[in-house]
């Protein structure tokens, strides 16, 4: 298994052109596009076979003795150029996968009227995570990817 992404984040010493843990914000109008943070995952609703994304599973792997970091999942909304909480924050364990769950929108209706109107077609999220404070120094590893699982 490969997820198709991964970023670091770094409690002190943070390396010259490294991010520190927690320190990632919200790029508030920011588009998906110009995002140059590393932490955001995109990502087509469906597989080849046609099955859908059900939810993000994130993996997270740290220095011994690294608590657990919380983290909020956060989606683009493309009408509003606005980027929305998905959910509660949720708490990612050291070595053990997370599940997010995916806002997946249906398709806009078929009409004359929408045909040249671009519709939903890519999952586009971004993982703040905080630094709960007492971590250890070193690298956090965290890695992202669409899952297709439902349980």
């Amino acid at each position: 298994m490969r997820f198709p992404m991964k970023f670091s984040r770094w409690v002190a010493p943070v390396p010259p052109g490294q991010i520190a843990l927690g320190a990632d914000v919200v790029p508030v109008g920011q588009h998906p596009s110009s995002n140059t943070m590393g932490n955001l995952m995109v990502s087509r609703f469906a597989n080849i076979n046609g099955w859908p994304c059900h939810r993000v599973a994130v993996t997270y792997k740290g220095p011994i003795g690294a608590p657990a970091l919380p983290a909020t999942l956060w989606f683009w909304e493309e009408l509003t150029q606005h980027w929305y909480q998905i959910g509660a924050t949720v708490n990612l364990a050291l070595d053990k996968v997370t599940f997010f769950d995916v806002v997946g929108l249906l398709d806009g209706p078929n009409s004359q009227g929408e045909i040249l109107n671009p519709t939903a077609g890519s999952i586009a999220v971004l993982l703040l995570v905080t630094d709960p404070g007492g971590t250890p120094a070193g690298e956090y590893t965290l890695a992202m990817a669409p899952d297709l699982t439902t349980f």
